[in-house]
């Protein structure tokens, strides 16, 4: 999904969440569009692609990097994302260092959680059925932090992920990690994360922000997992306006 933005405007990519679409940065997207084009990839598994299963988080990013071949000759100004979509980005700066200047990483896990793996599958069974009612879907988008107005947004599209999908995802989120080449990087990294998330979420920030030359940590206070961008658009476009100088 692209927004209209002025001539020439630069491009600014962001990718969503799990159990997201391109609407989790609706918001945020229509202020950046004032300045910037935006453009908002659809990750395999997910709203209108949820026909396609998510395969893993370096799958995403060989096929985004090939979108950003094919549309912007392979460099945008800045790219980013939440959570799921941050660790694509973090995997796509890392295998072409020069794909964008700027680059917004908001609660990456690259830090993996011991234990996570045992039982992935079981809880893929045990709750997938659930995803079907809407009670659940309540409890799982207020876990989320979603605005209300989101909702039947999210339930519609939560009734269209795969088993294959949440089980992909789950192993290849908590797999994860920093690898050799990132700090190759030449993008400038802002690196986002929330001062209530779980101690992983901060270390992997801190961890991201050591590796990545040029980057900037901040930490978000008071703040749960994607609550910035979700929640709070306009102090989200406000911190990457300021990082980025006004650029």
């Amino acid at each position: 999904v692209a927004l209209e933005a002025p001539d020439g405007a630069r491009a600014v990519v962001l990718l969503h969440g799990a159990g997201l679409s391109w609407w989790g940065y609706q918001d945020a997207a229509a202020l950046l569009a004032k300045d910037y084009y935006v453009v908002l990839p659809l990750i395999d598994g997910y709203g209108d692609a949820a026909d396609e299963p998510f395969q893993s988080i370096e799958h995403s990013a060989e096929a985004l990097l090939g979108y950003l071949n094919a549309e912007f000759q392979g460099h945008v100004f800045a790219l980013g994302g939440l959570s799921l979509g941050a660790q694509i980005a973090v995997e796509t700066l890392r295998r072409a260092p020069t794909v964008a200047d700027y680059a917004v990483i908001e609660s990456a896990l690259v830090d993996p959680i011991p234990g996570v793996d045992r039982w992935m599958a079981l809880t893929v069974r045990m709750s997938f059925g659930l995803l079907k009612h809407r009670w659940f879907a309540r409890l799982q988008a207020n876990a989320l932090l979603l605005p209300d107005a989101l909702f039947e947004t999210y339930y519609r599209d939560s009734l269209r992920v795969t088993p294959e999908t949440l089980l992909n995802t789950l192993k290849s989120n908590n797999a994860y990690t920093v690898r050799p080449g990132l700090a190759d990087t030449r993008a400038k990294a802002l690196v986002i994360a929330g001062g209530r998330e779980m101690a992983a979420m901060r270390k992997s920030a801190q961890m991201l922000a050591v590796t990545m030359p040029g980057s900037e940590l901040w930490v978000a206070e008071g703040m749960k997992h994607g609550e910035l961008s979700l929640r709070h658009p306009q102090a989200f476009v406000d911190k990457l306006k300021a990082f980025w100088g006004k650029a």
